[in-house]
């Protein structure tokens, strides 16, 4: 005995949908599928996504990833500032060449200060140079911790209330759905 919406394990008739939708009058506003002009603005309310503030995106985080993300942008702002000392050692650089130059027109080269100054840009420089690699390399490493223990919760959550749905969910729904949709979200975090 079949019932509305439902069928048994072995029967190879899917449940028939009660409306089937004419695809040639279907018109498609800020990326919203309706199939009359009067529809659009109902449709634009029914799915419009309630605005929600800044920090309750981080609602799945813990109080260790926040730790994590607040590090991650200190790492990132002092990798930011290597680019500016490393102008002020160019320009160093640069003034100790006029210098030398100078001295060589007045008949007087100060071969040392000039050798001292382009070994104490190479030194500074490689310093600023290490300095950015290993604060950007943390900065990168502590956000992709971050986000990935985020997502681990998200998609335990997803589980959770999937499996929680009523048979009817799974009756009308594709049993493949499911796994295909975790799948994606799985192979898209992974990029």
């Amino acid at each position: 005995m079949k019932r509305s919406g439902t069928y048994k394990l072995g029967d190879d008739t899917k449940p028939k949908n009660k409306q089937k939708t004419d695809l040639s009058n279907v018109q498609f506003t800020n990326g919203k599928a309706a199939t009359d002009k009067d529809d659009v603005s109902e449709a634009e309310i029914r799915d419009e996504v309630p605005s929600i503030s800044f920090f309750t995106l981080y609602r799945f985080a813990t109080t260790k990833d926040k730790v994590f993300i607040f590090l991650a942008l200190i790492c990132s702002v002092l990798a930011g500032t290597t680019t500016p000392f490393n102008t002020l050692l160019f320009a160093s650089l640069l003034q100790s060449m006029v210098d030398y130059g100078i001295s060589v027109i007045l008949e007087m080269p100060d071969d040392d200060a000039f050798l001292i100054a382009i070994r104490d840009f190479a030194i500074y420089n490689c310093i600023l140079g290490v300095a950015l690699v290993v604060l950007s390399y943390l900065a990168t490493v502590l956000m992709n911790i971050s986000a990935f223990n985020q997502v681990f919760r998200i998609r335990q959550e997803y589980l959770k209330s999937a499996l929680n749905q009523d048979f009817e969910y799974f009756d009308m729904h594709q049993t493949g759905d499911f796994a295909a949709k975790c799948q994606v979200s799985t192979m898209e975090g992974t990029k």
